[in-house]
Formats: C-alpha cells, structure tokens, sequence
C-alpha cells in the first residue's frame, strides 16, 4: 500500500484535464481529510463546469499534518471517489496515446504549413486575395485599429517584412493560417481514411499527401457520385500539401488518425498549442452547451417538434436510399459548444434507424466561427456519414451522395423561387439562432433583426430556433411584435428562467416558422381584422440541476410528452421527476402583440410556478364530473336518439339536462355559459353556430351543483384556465373541454355537521326574506357567518362554497328585482318612516291626486273592486280601477313613487266598493313620501356591496383549496 504522503505528493505534482473536476476545486488525494469542508462547497449549488483548457499552477508540496491513525481510517471511510468525478465521465478527455502520436504529427504539420506561409508571395492571385481577405477578418475579430496596411498592395509588401510596424500581427496571422490549415487537413485524411477503408480501398503514402485527389476519384465531377460539398472544393485553406519528407510519418500515423473521437480531434486542435495568441473571443466555450443531454435536446427538438406539431409521425427509415436530408444551420454565439454537443447527441443515437437526419452547417459571423468552422465540421459529418452507414446497413459513397444531393436540390429550389443572392445556394430546413449576450442599447430590435437576417435563409416551411436571454413579447414592444408577426408564426417558447445550474443556457427559446405568402397577404389586407388572435405553445422547465447530467430527465419527459399528447387538443399539462425538476406546459394565445396569459410572477397568476403546480394537483379535468357529447343544429345530418329498448326517439338534447355553450365570439375572453337543456333550441336561434358551440352534459356524480361550476368559471383563475384550455380556435373543441381543469373537490359531496350548521344559517335566507330586512341586520349577520368561513371553507369546501353561491344567487335576485320591480314598502326602511307620515284623503281635494270617473252610469262607482292596473302615457302615471264585470270606473293620477304606494295600499281591497276605497283612501304628500323612498336606495347598495364581498369570499376559498395542495 502506498504511503498517503507519498500519494499526495504525486497527486500534487499531476495536473488533470477535464473530468475529474466536480467545482473549481482540484482534486487532491488528501480531499478525504477535509470531507466536511468540500461537502459545504459542493452544497452551494454553483454549476458544476465539466473541463478546463489549462489548470493554474500547483502550490508547492508540503507535509500535511495527518490525524492520528485512528481518525485517518475513518476519514478514509469517508472518501467516495465519485464526489470528484463527473458522471457518466469515462477519461475520454485524457490525451490516449495515439492522440499522443497524432499530436507529434500536427507540431511538424504546424512547422510545414508555416515554412509554405513564408512563400506566399509566389502564389497565384486568387490564393493571395483569398489570404487578403482573411487577415482583413482577423483584424476585425482582433479588434486590430493601429494597422498600417489599407490595401490589398499595402498587405502583400509588408508580408515578409520584419520590420514592419504589423509584424507582429501578421505573424501571429501566419500561425493562425498554418494552424487552420493543417486542421483542415486532418479532418480531410480522417474522412478519407474512414471512407477508404470502408470500400476497402488500397492506401500508398503518396495518397495522404493529396487527399482531395483522392477523393475526387471516388465522388467523379459529372459522374452519378458527384457531390457538392465546400469542404471538397478549394477554399481558403485547401492549399496546403504536406513536403514529400513527411509522407512516411503520415502514413504511421493514419491508423491513429482513424481511431481519435471529434473530443480528441478538438482537443488536440488548439492555438495555444502551437504557441498562437487567443483569438479575442466575445463569448468562452460553455460547458453545459457542449453536453451530450443538451444535444440530445436540440437534436431532438429539431426533429420531432415540427413532426408533433404537425400531426404526424417520425418513422423508421424503410427504403435503401437513406434517410431524409434535413438542412440545418447554426449561428450565433458558442458554436463550438453547440457543434460538440450535436454530434455527441448524433454518436449516441446512431444506432438507430433513422428516417430524417440533421445535414449541420456551423457558421458565425465572426473570423473565430466563420467559414473555417463549417468546413470542419462538414468534414467531420462527411466521416459520421461512413460510420452511420455501417451501423444502419447502408452503402456508405451512396448514402453520402443521397444526403448531399438531397441538401444540394433543396437550394436549387430555393435559388429558382426566391432568387437567393447567397452564392452557397443553401435553404435551410432548420436554423438555430443562440444569443445569449445582446447589446445593452435597443436588445429587442437587435433580435428581430437576427431572426430576419436568419429567416432569408430559411426554407418556407423551415423552422428557426431562436435561443435568447432578451424576452420577444415585450408590453412596450407590442407594435413592433405585431408587424413582425405578419411574416412569422411564434410556434411555441421555453421558459428556462426557473431553472437554476442551467450555465449558459439562454433563458428563453422560441420556435418560429415563416408564413406563407397567402397568410403574409391576409394579413396586410386593409380590411383585415386588427385582432387576430393565436395560439402559443408555452413550456417553462423548473427546478435545481445540483448536476448538469440531470437535464436529460427533461428530455425524456418532454419526448414522452411529444409522444402521448397532442399539440392542439392538450390545453394544460404538469409532470415532475423524482428530483423536484418540473415540466409545465400551457396553450397561450398571441393578441396584438402581446401575450394573453399573466406574465408577471405574482402569486395569484396562474403562470406562477408555484401557483401552476398547485392548479394542477388540485384540479381534475371537466370529464371527471360530466358525460360531454356534441350537441348539432338542426341544419346538420345527424338523426334523433332512438332507445333501443323501447322504440321511442328522443331529440338529441332531451337526453342532457345541462347545456354548456362556449362562446367564440370574443377569442380574447371565451366565455362558458350552463344552463338548462330545454333552452337549447332558443339559444340556437338566438345565437347561431358560427361562433358558439353547444353540448350536452350528463352529471357522473350525485348531488353536483351546477353553480359551483358557474362561479368558477367566473373567478378570476376559472377564467384564465378556460382562456388557456380553449384557446386555439374553435377545433377540437371537445376535446380541449373533456381536459378543462376543475377543482377536485366539486365532486366531494361532504356536508357541514349539523351543530355547526346555525352559524352559517343566514345563507340559507330567501329573496324575499332579504328585501324585508334592515340593511344594519343584513351586514350584522354576514359579518358574523365571515367568522367562520375560512374554517368551514378548509374543511368543508364543496358545502360551504354551494352555500356561498346559492347566497350569491339570492343577492342577484334581489338586485334584479330593484331594477325590474316596484319597491317593497314593508321593508323596515320604508314601513317605519312611512307610518310616522301625515296623510290625506285622496278625495275629494288633494293636490298631488287627480281623479277621472270613466264610466257613465254612476251607479257603477258602487260595483266592487275587480283589478286595478298601472299605466303611463304621454300624460304621465295612472292607475285604472275595474269592477268585477272588467269595466274601468275610475282612473287615479299622480307622479310614479305615488301610484307605486296607492297599488301597494290596495293589493287587498279586491271585492271592496270602489267609492268606499275612493272616501277611506288616505295618502301621504308626494314629496314626502319620495323622500322616505330615497332611504330604500341603502337597501339596494348594502345588497350590491354584501354580493362583492360573496364573491370575494368565493373566490378566497377557491385560492385556499388550490394553494392547499
């Protein structure tokens, strides 16, 4: 056994590459001493980094002071070595020695390529233009402002010179070149040692010096073979030939060439490693961007999203001709990251059998991600072609030529119908945008500009992927928005802010498609309706990743989601893993610019995280509670319902007691109305089907009480779920119905105990019993039930909440009957004040009364009193009195509070003499009495004021049985 000192001693002399790093803290034998202490880092929760380029320099050895004996034992116990390596690492970014071997390789390479740099001078003036054009980029990306060269001219005469004021710059340019250069190089003899041994071609050492000759044997210009590929034809770094002197070690060297991964290639491929200056990037390489989980997202993303959108299905490939080419293209900021993470993601599921594969182009704007990028990296999937066509049992020249083809023809296309400028000729199936870091001065038209500039390249049903950190539905920018989404469709967007360790995930992307040219027309119609609503598919990702490796859990719930849901007929989803990571989905609706759903974080909107979770365990969907069928118009086809048993047909809606109508008339607020089955005929007449849908319900549970479902869909969170399960047109409607989420506990039938019943016993009050009431009695008694609502709404809900809402019916009566009715003159607000009045007979002198005998024989004014009946005219307010026989004997005048009290007066004095009611009728003055019925208007506020506070309390009680869960 090895003496910990010594162990330590050796572990402080090694330095370790990528891997073995869990935080920014080395790994040192002697960690399990101070277990306590790494514990606490590791516990912070900072994003675990999965390498380094170059680790800082050690400290010098020292002699630690170890614990007695006794104690080292039990902290060795403690150690577990896997608190310091990163799951699923298996050393692949440790240098193997044939990585050794290549690397000696590239360093004579770098001296050769250089050595050729030095002779520029002699070459050809498309290759010099070419170096020009370069270097102009370099100093660009260099931010180089002091050059002394302004010409083409200037360049090539200050070249070779040393002392030259741009020495130094054009120096390190040279590097830069013979670096790419040679990388190039090797990826093109990797490519074609791979495809060489695949078809069993015979290799000589003469053939690794001219590889592109080679290769254009196989892939023959004008033959069945040929390709269109920028990494196959010259380019800026295809000049590069090795010296005869080096074909012997080349051709040692091709069978580790052939065994290095894309990790050891990039590696291996460093400027530091031939002693070249970094390039001034704006961004550094993000770790978590080059994982395998995160391609895996991407690609998958890219693949399956559209084909679930689109209602079809991505099937195994089944003929020999390949796979379908889709066109990918990558740009924006850590590309080197993306490219890694991609073909990691590719490798890992290469083993299955594919029916449309991703054809990558990575290319930026900038000299460090620009052409050079992308020639690389087709290289490298040119080699992945040869290795996936041994897996999936293809011909590998074939399957290439089948892809690139299919690649080339769809630029064709594109070239013929809009008239690209762009020489490569390329339309694009899929473009993924990553903006991570944006100006600090106008972000938003920033990204819409990108996303413009990247949609020209972009087929017409192309999707682009826009990865940002800059919010695209921004309230101030709902303008700008609304004219962008003329030409574009926002799909769907990802949430990632609620999701902490994610490193340099972007927190919001968006999935966009062009609109075709009718759609575009439409919508720039002068006649076209400003408010158009549509339909956004919104995910938000949530949670701690304490490890990186944990993401993939997102993407095997949210592929499972693609394959057991449906994208238009699924309002509202909710899953979480076992580590408290959770996956959201909701359909939002785009209006004006602006999205509908909440977006603040408060707690009472429903796009809260907390708020969503608790929504969705507290809630069932609709068809939990009610058998949903479509009920159709008379002008449809459909027959009436004929009982098998007895031979009797029934219409259709004769067999539903409830009537659910959905109203599309304002697709910003949907609207649910219940109500009886037998008016369903006269809702359909009124209403008419073009935007409102009927259906027929039939309770699965005893004892349902239809208005909670009213009241529910009322409240503030009732309406933004039935605006969120609804919205996406009037399809599907049934089914977005049978998922429309509703409390659980409507269905819990459990019933107040009867000892505790009397204290609630007010909300039991009547229409009438209420009218009659002093308003002070009405509060008093209200306050006193709000006692103990919060308790019996916790234990008892569906009973106290049925109370609540048959109160808030009652109160509703009441309001109507104010605005329809005369006033009730034995509530105490008018019967006390009233009798305290002086009164006057209305006969034979009264001022505010007017009499008129309608009848000729006088004897009739003794005929008893049959029915008396209010008017108006364009002479004001009267009362007619009737006998018995229906003959008018007298009409009485005055203002409306007057008639209004005589009726009142007279409701039980049918069967009396008219002229005995005429002589004993006694009234109060009119302007008092009105002033008495200006007391009644209390009664009328206080029943409106008690109806809020009702619903308040409805809908506390709903939040309390939501945030409950």
């Amino acid at each position: 056994m090895l003496d910990p000192i010594d162990i330590i001693t050796r572990t402080q002399r090694t330095r370790f590459d990528k891997g073995l790093f869990l935080s920014n803290r080395l790994f040192k034998a002697n960690n399990w001493l101070n277990s306590n202490e790494f514990s606490a880092s590791v516990a912070d929760g900072d994003s675990i980094p999965s390498g380094y380029d170059e680790l800082p320099p050690l400290p010098a050895t020292q002699n630690p002071e170890l614990p007695p004996i006794g104690d080292l034992n039990t902290e060795i116990s403690k150690f577990a070595l896997s608190q310091f390596i990163i799951p699923e690492w298996k050393g692949e970014s440790l240098l193997s020695k044939e990585a050794v071997k290549v690397k000696r390789l590239l360093e004579k390479l770098f001296d050769d390529a250089l050595s050729q740099i030095e002779d520029f001078n002699n070459k050809n003036n498309s290759i010099k233009k070419s170096v020009y054009s370069e270097f102009l980029s370099y100093a660009h990306e260099r931010d180089i402002n002091d050059l002394h060269i302004d010409t083409f001219t200037d360049f090539w005469l200050e070249y070779n010179n040393d002392h030259s004021a741009d020495a130094r710059h054009i120096a390190n340019f040279k590097k830069i070149l013979a670096f790419r250069a040679i990388t190039v190089y090797l990826f093109k003899i990797r490519f074609f040692v791979v495809l060489g041994t695949d078809i069993s071609m015979a290799f000589s050492e003469n053939d690794f010096l001219t590889p592109d000759y080679c290769l254009r044997k196989i892939f023959k210009k004008g033959s069945s073979t040929e390709i269109e590929s920028d990494a196959l034809q010259q380019n800026q770094y295809s000049w590069y030939r090795p010296s005869g002197s080096l074909k012997e070690l080349i051709y040692k060297t091709v069978s580790d060439i052939n065994g290095l991964s894309l990790a050891e290639i990039l590696k291996l491929c460093r400027p530091h490693t031939f002693n070249i200056e970094h390039i001034a990037e704006k961004e550094s390489y993000s770790h978590s961007l080059s994982t395998r989980t995160f391609g895996l997202f991407l690609n998958q993303l890219m693949v399956e999203f559209p084909a679930w959108l689109e209602m079809r299905k991505v099937s195994t490939s089944i003929n020999g001709k390949g796979p379908k080419a889709i066109n990918t293209f990558y740009s924006g900021q850590y590309l080197q990251s993306l490219s890694s993470a991609h073909w990691l993601a590719q490798e890992f599921n290469s083993n299955i059998k594919w029916s449309e594969i991703l054809c990558p182009d990575f290319m930026g704007e900038n000299f460090a991600d620009g052409h050079y990028l992308k020639i690389c990296h087709e290289l490298h999937f040119l080699s992945f072609l040869v290795h996936l066509a041994k897996k999936q049992n293809y011909e590998a020249v074939q399957l290439i030529c089948s892809v690139f083809k299919q690649k080339q023809r769809k630029g064709q296309e594109a070239t013929t119908l809009f008239s690209y400028a762009d020489s490569s000729h390329i339309s694009y199936d899929r473009a993924l945008l990553n903006l991570v870091t944006l100006p600090k001065k106008n972000p938003h038209h920033y990204l819409i500009n990108k996303i413009n500039q990247t949609a020209n390249k972009l087929a017409q049903n192309g999707y682009i992927y826009v990865f940002t950190n800059q919010k695209l539905f921004v309230p101030s920018q709902s303008d700008r928005v609304e004219q962008f989404l003329k030409d574009f469709k926002v799909e769907a967007s990802f949430n990632f802010e609620d999701l902490k360790g994610r490193g340099e995930i972007a927190n919001f992307l968006y999935i966009i498609t062009k609109r075709n040219v009718n759609q575009g027309r439409a919508l720039r119609a002068p006649n076209a309706l400003k408010a158009q609503k549509e339909s956004l598919l919104s995910f938000n990702l949530t949670g701690q990743l304490s490890q990186f490796g944990k993401f993939n859990k997102f993407v095997a719930e949210l592929f499972s989601f693609f394959k057991t849901k449906t994208p238009h007929a699924t309002p509202i989803f909710q899953t979480e893993t076992e580590d408290g990571l959770g996956l959201e989905f909701h359909q939002d609706a785009i209006l004006e610019g602006k999205l509908l759903s909440a977006t603040t974080n408060s707690n009472a909107q429903f796009t809260h995280p907390n708020y969503f979770k608790n929504l969705m365990k507290s809630c069932v969907p609709l068809d939990q509670f009610f058998i949903i069928e479509n009920l159709h118009g008379e002008t449809t086809s459909v027959k009436s319902v004929t009982s098998e048993l007895l031979g009797i047909t029934f219409k259709q809606e004769e067999r539903f007691p409830i009537l659910l109508i959905v109203d599309y008339t304002n697709e910003a607020a949907i609207k649910i109305e219940l109500t009886s089955s037998e008016l369903y005929k006269a809702k359909l007449e009124q209403n008419g089907q073009a935007y409102f849908q009927y259906f027929g319900l039939i309770p699965k549970i005893n004892d349902i009480n239809i208005n909670l479902f009213r009241d529910f869909f009322n409240t503030p969170v009732g309406n933004q779920v039935v605006q969120i399960c609804l919205n996406g047109g009037a399809t599907k409607v049934k089914s977005k119905l049978r998922s429309l989420l509703i409390p659980k506990f409507f269905g819990q039938n459990e019933y107040i105990p009867k000892h505790i019943e009397p204290a609630v016993r007010f909300l039991y009050t009547q229409k009438e019993e209420l009218l009659a009431q002093h308003p002070n009695h009405i509060g008093a008694n209200f306050n006193d039930v709000t006692k103990v609502l919060a308790h019996l709404g916790k234990n008892y809900p569906w009973h106290t909440l049925s109370l609540l809402s048959n109160f808030k019916y009652n109160l509703e009566e009441c309001l109507s009957e104010f605005k329809h009715t005369d006033v009730n003159f034995m509530n105490p607000l008018v019967k006390e004040p009233l009798c305290k009045l002086e009164t006057y007979p209305v006969y034979p002198n009264n001022r505010d009364i007017y009499l008129s005998i309608e009848t000729t024989d006088l004897a009739d004014i003794h005929a008893p009193l049959g029915e008396m009946v209010s008017k108006y005219d364009e002479n004001g307010h009267f009362i007619e009195l009737y006998s018995a026989a229906g003959a008018c004997i007298v009409k009485i005048h005055a203002e409306a509070a007057m008639i209004n009290f005589i009726k009142f007066v007279l409701t039980n004095a049918t069967g009396m003499k008219i002229s005995n009611i005429i002589q004993a009728l006694k009234v109060p003055k009119t302007d008092e009495l009105k002033l008495v019925l200006e007391n009644y208007k209390m009664l009328s506020e206080s029943i409106s004021k008690l109806h809020g506070e009702t619903l308040k309390h409805i809908v506390a009680l709903l939040g309390q049985q939501i945030s409950a869960n």
